[in-house]
């Protein structure tokens, strides 16, 4: 048997099985005789032999000059690509998918060509299962936009963005050249500041008592996006990790400490995520990012009461881009009013509000000067009644 008309189960792993159904297949085999040219026990070089090779020879060159036999459809055959096709075949198969080929190495669908690392290309949202080598437990892979997660313990312990995160689950599944392009493809940002353990201090909120008055404080909506600190330089996660904007999205902010929120709309918390946690959105000069806006609602060194400090937020971003928007607050007038607003936001597919003591400090720990309120997704006799997360 001719060496491209053999494969194997771990051929079959590695390229896909349909993968290598069709390449064997497309493979013109001689029912007959075999690669060395030698009879039925053996014998090389003897008469009788080299006439079965001459004539085996003869038939193969007859059948390379006659006409391709074409299939029932009309539908020409394709052949596996020689090593001269291969820019134009890239070009006919060139995707949108931004993850259908990292430098080269590509994720293809069944029925490519051999030149290209032949596995799975998961669409957008799509979930595989895969059981560990070491257990029983099954772990989720999916897509998510440009990148992947997996639910094992050692992909979400690694640190930096999540679209040059992998394991050996994903290795598995997508193929360990490709993820090795992929994650290597990630642009790597210096990052202005170092994670640690402890994270950073932001003011952090407690839950409302609806036996309190709310009267007299600032009230503002719950958003469902990212929590973000501006140190002066870059965006921060709650745990001191980078978020890789883009320069045209942080050239207009200040140098002072801000407290504020990344945000793509309501209901979006899943896009938001995937934007600001991933550095393959820097490309296209932060295409992406254009979706995002950063909502401050606190200056977080400024030592002053927080009317005085939203004071200062709104001189400095009297002319803001349209991407950068202090958060509005207003004064909670009663009870009925925190109802009949935070009824209003939720009906918007909003998360909440929020209730800021009047002329209090920044204090960057959970305090009791800051609370949130959310709602469940009932009613109850008595009336609209809220219940605290």
């Amino acid at each position: 048997m001719s060496v491209d008309a053999r494969t194997c189960k771990h051929l079959k792993q590695v390229l896909g099985e349909d993968f290598e159904k069709t390449r064997i297949s497309s493979v013109g085999r001689d029912s007959k005789g075999s690669d060395t040219g030698g009879n039925g026990n053996g014998a090389v070089g003897s008469g009788k032999g080299d006439a079965n090779g001459k004539k085996r020879k003869a038939e193969s060159e007859k059948r390379d000059q006659s006409p391709k036999k074409q299939p029932r459809n009309g539908t020409p055959l394709k052949p596996l690509i020689a090593p001269d096709d291969e820019e134009t075949t890239a070009e006919e198969h060139a995707s949108d998918d931004p993850l259908s080929c990292i430098n080269g190495i590509k994720r293809t669908t069944p029925y490519c060509t051999l030149l290209m690392v032949a596995s799975v290309l998961l669409s957008i949202d799509e979930i595989r299962e895969i059981k560990s080598s070491t257990s029983d437990t099954r772990y989720t892979i999916k897509r998510v936009d440009n990148h992947y997660y997996c639910t094992c313990p050692s992909w979400r312990n690694q640190s930096g963005p999540v679209d040059s995160k992998t394991c050996k689950h994903l290795r598995s599944l997508l193929g360990d050249l490709y993820e090795s392009a992929r994650t290597s493809s990630v642009p790597k940002p210096a990052s202005a500041s170092k994670p640690t353990s402890k994270g950073i201090g932001l003011l952090l909120a407690e839950k409302w008592d609806m036996n309190s008055d709310p009267t007299g404080y600032w009230l503002s909506e719950k958003l469902d996006g990212v929590r973000a600190l501006w140190d002066g330089k870059a965006f921060l996660s709650r745990e001191g990790n980078r978020f890789f904007a883009p320069d045209w999205f942080t050239r207009d902010l200040p140098d002072v400490k801000l407290d504020g929120e990344l945000y793509c709309g309501r209901g979006c918390f899943q896009d938001t995520v995937s934007i600001v946690r991933t550095s393959l959105a820097l490309g296209a000069e932060g295409e992406r990012w254009k979706k995002v806006t950063y909502q401050v609602f606190d200056i977080v060194d400024l030592e002053t009461p927080f009317e005085e400090r939203i004071a200062q937020l709104q001189r400095l971003f009297a002319t803001n881009p349209s991407w950068i928007s202090v958060l509005d607050h207003e004064k909670c007038r009663s009870r009925d009013h925190l109802k009949q607003k935070l009824e209003s936001v939720m009906t918007e597919r909003g998360e909440g509000l929020m209730l800021r003591e009047p002329k209090s400090l920044y204090i960057p720990s959970r305090s009791k000067t800051l609370y949130k309120v959310q709602s469940p997704p009932f009613r109850l006799e008595m009336g609209y009644n809220l219940i605290l997360r």
